[in-house]
């Protein structure tokens, strides 16, 4: 009897995991257009301080971080960092001279 309901099992038909074609896939961050900076900070490591102290990141460590972070974000690298710095989530920190030497993160609209 076992070897019947064995023979039995392996002639069923596979089950498929593919999702049926009228239901669409959904991902609400797919299209996000922020960031979360918080995280997109911790997860590069941009809160800890480098050998001299500072704790800033260069707009091309941000641009970087951006495109490879785990968020799915939409849109320019730049914009968000351009959009972030107007809203104070970004501080430029600058040389004596004026020249933008990277970001901060101070966290939060305000």
């Amino acid at each position: 009897m076992s070897a019947t309901t064995q023979g039995a099992s392996m002639s069923e038909s596979p089950q498929t995991t593919e999702q049926p074609i009228n239901q669409p896939q959904s991902n609400a961050d797919d299209s996000r257009t922020d960031v979360d900076w918080a995280t997109l900070w911790m997860e590069f490591g941009f809160d800890s301080p480098d050998g001299v102290g500072n704790e800033f990141a260069s707009e091309t460590q941000l641009v970087a971080a951006i495109q490879s972070t785990e968020q799915s974000v939409a849109g320019d690298a730049k914009s968000h960092i351009q959009n972030a710095v107007e809203k104070a989530i970004l501080v430029e920190r600058k040389t004596e001279g004026g020249i933008t030497r990277g970001y901060t993160f101070v966290g939060g609209d305000r």
